[in-house]
């Protein structure tokens, strides 16, 4: 089972509460972000080569609404080149369809961490993911789980996981890419530290 999650800095995730997309709308984008991913990955290195001006070192800074974003990194730009990189040798692959059983799982875990403000893969109870799953979808093979903290869009969601900047093995970005996954369920919901946070799992074919 491959895991991995990532968290922005609090600075970064700051979003006033009027701004805050539907979570039911934003599910479904992100699903939709991935499967454009997987449909085009040479394509999609296209979208990553244009944040190569918005990198000052480690720092990446946006502008939005005429204020300035500063988001620091800890690779930097070099992060950014590697997954351009891996995105032009990589071929197309499946879409993904969405899992009630795998979004039912991801939403148990929104559940259980977001109102705590806590990280990471495992439930409050000490539950992993194939304990989440296995409540709805017993058997399964073969899971992964991706989980962003602090990204309020499917489009920042995917670029951050794909460069996965900081994470010695790229596990967002081999999750994403990975060609044996046919399945995917998305959660997202309020979070008491990083303000959201999404869940994403994946499965092999039922």
């Amino acid at each position: 089972m491959l895991l991995a999650c990532s968290a922005r800095s609090l600075v970064a995730a700051q979003i006033t509460a009027a701004a805050e997309p539907s979570f039911a709308g934003l599910e479904l984008e992100i699903v939709a972000e991935v499967n454009r991913l997987r449909a085009d990955p040479k394509g999609y290195a296209s979208k990553l080569k244009a944040w190569r001006p918005l990198y000052h070192g480690r720092l990446i800074i946006t502008r939005k609404d005429g204020h300035d974003n500063t988001e620091e990194t800890p690779e930097g730009l070099p992060a950014l080149e590697e997954a351009i990189s891996a995105l032009r040798s990589t071929h197309r692959m499946t879409s993904l369809s969405i899992s009630k059983s795998l979004a039912r799982a991801a939403r148990d875990h929104v559940a259980n961490q977001g109102p705590l403000g806590q990280v990471g893969h495992d439930d409050t109870d000490g539950g992993d993911p194939s304990a989440r799953v296995g409540r709805y979808t017993p058997g399964r093979s073969s899971l992964a789980e991706n989980i962003s903290y602090g990204r309020w869009t499917a489009e920042d969601l995917v670029r951050h996981e794909l460069v996965d900047d900081g994470m010695r093995d790229r596990g967002h970005r081999k999750n994403l890419l990975n060609r044996d996954f046919y399945n995917i369920g998305v959660a997202c919901g309020r979070h008491a530290r990083y303000g959201i946070m999404c869940v994403l799992d994946f499965s092999t074919e039922f």
